[in-house]
């Protein structure tokens, strides 16, 4: 293995060869290719759960299992691009002395502009309110931001 890596430090390091370094290109709004994208995208993040007249979803916990779930939407508007939306919720729970987030923290948006992932929450969650927080940078370099606030029952 030691004389692969050192015959491919030479070899990378041949002075024959044509590779040159180059400074880093900086890309701005006035780049040619910026102009491209119309980037006419929104985020709006929602849940099939009842939301009451506060905005605040509620999520019957089935005593039955270890966990509950549910499935969120972001809504993009973005179908001529995928966008990468990141998850967040503001509780996590420790696990086997590791701390984990109540959402899978990214997903990819469709062909429809939508991204999805799943709040799950514990037992020990019942009576607590519940941030979830969902964003992403389209190619354009704008960002989107929203929330939903759960109450765990």
């Amino acid at each position: 293995m030691r004389i692969i890596s050192i015959l491919l430090l030479f070899i990378g390091c041949d002075s024959d060869s044509n590779f040159e370094l180059t400074s880093p290109t900086l890309y701005t709004d006035d780049t040619e290719w910026a102009s491209e994208y119309t980037c006419d995208y929104n985020l709006s993040v929602d849940s099939y759960l009842d939301i009451d007249s506060n905005g605040y979803y509620h999520m019957e916990f089935l005593n039955d299992y270890n966990q509950t779930f549910t499935t969120l939407t972001a809504y993009t508007n973005s179908t001529d691009a995928y966008q990468k939306v990141g998850w967040l919720s503001a509780q996590e729970i420790n696990i086997n002395g590791y701390w984990v987030n109540l959402v899978n923290q990214n997903s990819y948006t469709d062909e429809n502009g939508e991204a999805h992932t799943v709040l799950s929450v514990w037992e020990t969650f019942i009576g607590d309110t519940i941030t979830v927080y969902s964003g992403y940078t389209d190619q354009c370099n704008i960002q989107y931001i929203d929330s939903l606030k759960f109450i765990i029952k």
